[in-house]
């Protein structure tokens, strides 16, 4: 309870101290500290912004003021004061905001030292400065205040008005961090500028299976690789990059703006570990990199593959994509491709990945001239597929018949070929209930003849 009266007098005085800088020096009117000392509450710690502001106001010092006899002993038989920083939130309402324009703050320290050029104040960039802001200044004595105390000399008398400690704010100007991106014609070229104590670097969510990208510039089409402290590339950045902070002495030698270089991966990429992460992020153009099995019983394989143009690219490594079921209905009649993906373009990659107990499902439709198989309806010359294993079935439904569905059916693919992708685990089954159909299979191509 002492500790909360204690507080909340400091928070009257430190309000008193700035109503009364502006007339102190006009007025005889008594000065904050008058009748303090009859109360008891004589020895004062006062915080220095230091050119920096206390709760947005300039030229304002914050004290603490204690009383003698509520001082701790220690183990010494010495008695001692633990402070507390202007900002901390053990304050609650009660606390100090302290803040300066392009700068943090380093710590809060005992000793402040000018950095001088003869008589000549400097900046923090070695220039001069007339500016008592913008001082240059080495510092010493941090102030820890998690175990650091202040000890009571028995042979001083204390007075609130003299102050007993002055702690310094010290502070550091913000880091600039400059981002280069390579641009046309290979040489790198600055894509964003930003000031600030640290640069946190782009991050997969583990959730969705995007990179947060944070407040890292993008570029259309492509997927942030890696980060590096230097244009030749040989020192990768982990998760953030921030600038050299000395806390001894409270100063920075980084003063010049700290480059990061990237590479870039072509094309929008996402590291899949579950089945939702997948099918959430399925678009005809998307890169994905299979970090785990994924099982789809239950689930719907993503029906934006199924009847369009695959683009993009998935790797597997090794993974499997499980008991998928993709199915094209009765109202679909305009998709001349049917698959798990509609078409595989020049430019598609699957490799590395097993497609295990999957199932196209032809319930209906009208189309002339279609295209099916089981992995695609169509694989365009150029397309990369390698190492990829599938098992699984084309299953007819009832209402296909020769008048509503013509053209080009095939266990793998519909139309084109590829080399090197073992069939023999992929069949063509009528589906339950459908009598109207013979199925013959020669080579991987599939004839129907129906039975009117």
């Amino acid at each position: 309870m002492q500790m909360k009266k204690i507080l909340n007098y400091v928070i009257l005085v430190a309000a008193l101290i700035v109503a009364v800088t502006c007339i102190t020096a006009c007025s005889q009117w008594d000065t904050p500290y008058d009748g303090m000392s009859e109360d008891g509450y004589n020895i004062s710690i006062r915080y220095d912004a230091n050119g920096g502001m206390f709760a947005g106001t300039n030229d304002v010092t914050v004290v603490d003021v204690f009383r003698l006899e509520d001082a701790k002993t220690n183990e010494n038989g010495e008695k001692e004061i633990s402070l507390i920083a202007p900002d901390d939130e053990g304050r609650g309402q009660q606390a100090f905001s302290v803040t300066k324009n392009g700068h943090f703050l380093a710590g809060w320290y005992q000793e402040r030292t000018p950095v001088m050029d003869g008589d000549v104040h400097l900046n923090y960039k070695g220039e001069p400065t007339t500016d008592e802001r913008e001082y240059a200044y080495t510092y010493s004595g941090k102030w820890d205040f998690s175990k650091d105390t202040y000890t009571i000399d028995p042979n001083k008398t204390y007075d609130a008005s003299e102050g007993a400690l002055t702690l310094y704010a010290a502070w550091v100007p913000y880091f600039t961090f400059q981002v280069y991106v390579p641009g046309e014609n290979g040489e790198y070229q600055l894509a964003k500028e930003q000031e600030g104590i640290e640069f946190v670097l782009p991050e997969w969510d583990d959730k969705t299976g995007k990179l947060d990208m944070k407040k890292f510039p993008t570029r259309t089409g492509y997927t942030l690789e890696d980060v590096y402290l230097d244009s030749a590339l040989t020192e990768k950045v982990a998760e953030k990059i921030t600038g050299t902070v000395d806390y001894e002495t409270g100063t920075t030698s980084t003063i010049e703006p700290i480059r990061l270089y990237t590479t870039w991966r072509e094309g929008t990429w996402f590291k899949i570990t579950t089945v939702d992460q997948f099918i959430k992020n399925s678009r005809v153009d998307g890169c994905y990199e299979i970090l785990a099995d994924l099982d789809f019983q239950g689930k719907g394989w993503p029906s934006v593959f199924t009847g369009k143009t695959f683009t993009g690219k998935i790797i597997g490594n090794g993974h499997q994509m499980s008991n998928i079921t993709a199915i094209r209905s009765d109202r679909q009649t305009k998709e001349q491709l049917g698959g798990l993906f509609g078409e595989l373009a020049a430019t598609a990659v699957i490799q590395d990945v097993v497609f295990e107990n999957a199932t196209y499902r032809i319930q209906g439709g009208s189309v002339v001239d279609a295209k099916i198989g089981l992995l695609a309806g169509n694989i365009v010359s150029g397309a990369t597929l390698s190492d990829i294993t599938i098992s699984g079935q084309l299953e007819i439904g009832k209402s296909v018949n020769a008048y509503t569905f013509k053209g080009d059916w095939g266990l793998l693919c519909g139309y084109g070929t590829f080399e090197g992708i073992d069939i023999s685990n992929i069949k063509c089954v009528a589906a339950e209930g459908n009598t109207n159909v013979n199925i013959e299979v020669d080579n991987g191509i599939i004839t129907l003849t129906f039975i009117s």
